[in-house]
């Protein structure tokens, strides 16, 4: 439906205003999408209600903003989509225009779309509320890509990393994601993410880390001990005892990428250790924890192979291990097919291998120059 010349007046007024008029602030919208999912032959649909308190003006305009970036009422670059006129409190369905498709086609350069909804009084043109932001998801064709990242090479799948590396600084990642890591919140620093051969016969063979001589190649750890002989790779690879995070960003370009994270493996997070976390972000900021205690795994070194295990990122059903019980937490209507952080919160020793990830196909994404988040 298009709205009317004279709803577009309004609209261009209350684009004008500044803020939230503070009579209004009790009215409020919410979008909610019936379907998260946009495939071939499909027509997205959304509900857009409006509550009440006091003060709700007589008529309110509702529109739809849609978006390539989150935020989609400031950064959406297409005119809006007219859903209705509201008489007080209610609700309308209303099916999704996706600017500039117009049909029901996916075409390689069809975008998932953050959507939001805002009010308008229609009597003075003031803004009266902005709701809440709802997701889009397009199904390609094509299905998604399963990569397994083992640390053997770079994201590139090509280069090869070798024992001690040192990867706290760019370029060794950034073609499916940007690495990083911070600090634990207390204890002893860590000196960033660095690569450690866990083969039981190989250069840590004599190290002071049997316990990750687990045979399964490269792993990833956080790097307690400074010394470089050569620059860019450590002398003595060493997880750090106090921990920190890992950091996986899956969005560090300037369009959204669609992770879905399947599993990881986790060493060494035995009865010695406090265990770790792994928390997911999705592109709305909903949040999946899973939470490993101590003993998960075994002490390869004192109670025998295999010293890791492979903790499924899909469920949220309890997950044994050795000496203890891995479970999830997640927020309603997380989005596990658009997951654009990871970060592996490890409380004290450990390494990580073989993450594996289902990566949607793009056909109409370009490389572009990698982008770390702020403060990361």
């Amino acid at each position: 439906m298009r709205h009317p010349r004279s709803l577009v007046l309004v609209l261009l007024l209350a684009l004008t205003a500044e803020g939230l008029p503070s009579s209004s602030r009790a009215t409020s919208g919410k979008v909610d999408f019936e379907e998260h999912t946009w495939g071939r032959g499909s027509s997205p649909s959304l509900t857009f209600t409006v509550t009440s308190g006091r003060g709700l003006p007589q008529k309110l305009a509702g529109f739809l903003y849609t978006s390539e970036l989150p935020e989609a009422f400031t950064t959406a670059i297409y005119p809006p989509q007219f859903v209705g006129v509201f008489l007080g409190e209610g609700e309308i369905q209303v099916l999704v225009e996706r600017p500039p498709e117009r049909g029901i086609e996916i075409r390689p350069e069809s975008r998932e779309r953050f959507v939001q909804g805002a009010l308008f009084d229609l009597v003075t043109g003031e803004l009266v509320d902005v709701t809440n932001e709802d997701y889009l998801d397009i199904l390609y064709d094509v299905p998604p890509t399963v990569i397994t990242i083992d640390f053997e090479t770079e994201d590139d799948l090509v280069t090869p990393l070798f024992n001690g590396q040192d990867l706290s600084t760019p370029p060794e990642f950034g073609n499916l994601f940007a690495l990083s890591s911070r600090q634990p919140a207390a204890g002893r620093p860590h000196l960033g993410p660095a690569v450690f051969d866990t083969d039981p016969g190989g250069p840590n063979a004599g190290s002071s880390d049997p316990d990750l001589l687990v045979g399964t190649g490269n792993a990833l750890i956080l790097q307690e001990n400074p010394g470089q002989s050569v620059p860019g790779f450590f002398d003595r690879p060493d997880d750090s005892l106090d921990g920190g995070t890992f950091v996986f960003d899956f969005a560090p370009l300037e369009f959204i990428e669609k992770v879905e994270p399947l599993s990881i493996d986790l060493i060494d997070v035995d009865g010695g250790g406090d265990g770790l976390e792994i928390v997911l972000t999705d592109v709305l900021g909903r949040v999946r924890v899973f939470t490993v205690p101590s003993g998960w795994t075994e002490d390869i070194d004192l109670q025998g192979p295999p010293g890791y295990r492979t903790l499924d990122l899909t469920t949220l059903l309890p997950q044994p291990g050795f000496a203890s019980v891995a479970t999830a937490t997640s927020d309603e209507d997380f989005l596990p097919g658009e997951v654009v952080l990871m970060e592996v919160v490890l409380a004290g020793s450990g390494a990580i291998d073989n993450l594996v990830l289902a990566r949607e196909a793009d056909p109409g994404a370009a490389p572009r120059t990698p982008k770390l988040r702020d403060g990361r």
